[in-house]
């Protein structure tokens, strides 16, 4: 399973966010409620300099910014927008005159209407616009990498050490493992000192930290590796198969599991496992 880095260097690039574009940790996101511009202003630049126009002509952000980007996913107004000045980047509303998010990061990152990631002295966190002035630091600018991993929690790492917080900035999984991604929907994969077990958001091991390796899930199965043997557990993490397998084949078309079997040697022996992970006419 891959894991899924909010990064600066892919610029168009869709990136899920866990959070919603409506602002769900608070009322009133991405620019609800807010007086906007009819018709639809537009973005001028002056000796170099970029600014906000609205419909009619009239100047209503000055054209004092190095760089002026639109960040609203609206057609008919112009709405929140990423300014650069003096080699910092901020977020301003255009009709007000002070920055709703202060011009003072390295970088910036939409992720939608209403969050952005922000990146200080390189370390990253998330911003989330409530309104037109206001804003909030929902997750502190104190990591070295953000990730999505589903609509609740993100990984985090700070140095080489990778964990789980929630988008309301509780440690869900301590930040101390050597790599985490997604495993199922009960639990993650963590890896430490070269072994890998699954611990699930209360921080529950419910696979021990034992095995050489454990597959990504397919089909609602996984093969873990544990003393040169493999075994098979389901998406519920439940073992089905104890480690006991020399090797797993490959079948038609590069599939492990073909007419609802997998093929296996134990002993020397060929064997036929079934989905339930029970060996069949050996």
């Amino acid at each position: 399973s891959t894991r899924t880095c909010y990064n600066f260097y892919t610029p168009g690039s869709s990136v899920p966010s866990p959070f919603t574009s409506s602002g769900s940790r608070s009322s009133g996101g991405g620019g609800g409620g807010i007086a906007r511009m009819a018709p639809k202003g537009k973005i001028f630049s002056d000796n170099g300099k970029f600014g906000v126009k609205d419909g009619y002509g009239g100047i209503v952000t000055p054209a004092i910014y190095d760089e002026l980007i639109d960040f609203s996913e609206a057609s008919d107004y112009i709405g929140f927008c990423k300014v650069k000045q003096g080699g910092k980047y901020g977020i301003l509303w255009p009709t007000e005159r002070k920055p709703v998010v202060p011009v003072k990061y390295d970088e910036i990152k939409k992720l939608n209407s209403s969050t952005a990631l922000v990146k200080s002295n390189g370390k990253v966190g998330i911003i989330q616009l409530l309104a037109s002035d206001k804003m909030e630091i929902v997750i502190p600018v104190k990591y070295d990498e953000l990730g999505p991993l589903d609509s609740y929690c993100l990984w985090a790492r700070q140095g080489d050490k990778f964990g789980l917080i929630s988008i309301l900035n509780t440690v869900l999984i301590p930040i101390k493992y050597d790599d985490i991604t997604d495993f199922s929907l009960k639990a993650v994969m963590v890896k430490k000192d070269d072994k890998y077990g699954l611990i699930n958001v209360r921080n529950e091991v419910v696979l021990p930290l034992e095995y050489e390796s454990i597959s990504a899930v397919s089909e609602g199965l996984a093969w873990i590796l544990k003393g040169g043997k493999w075994g098979l557990i389901n998406a519920n993490c439940e073992i089905l198969a104890a480690p006991q397998y020399d090797t797993v084949f490959a079948q038609t078309d590069g599939r492990v599991w073909l007419n609802n079997k997998a093929m296996a040697t134990k002993n020397g022996r060929r064997i036929t496992i079934n989905r339930q992970g029970k060996e069949e006419g050996n």
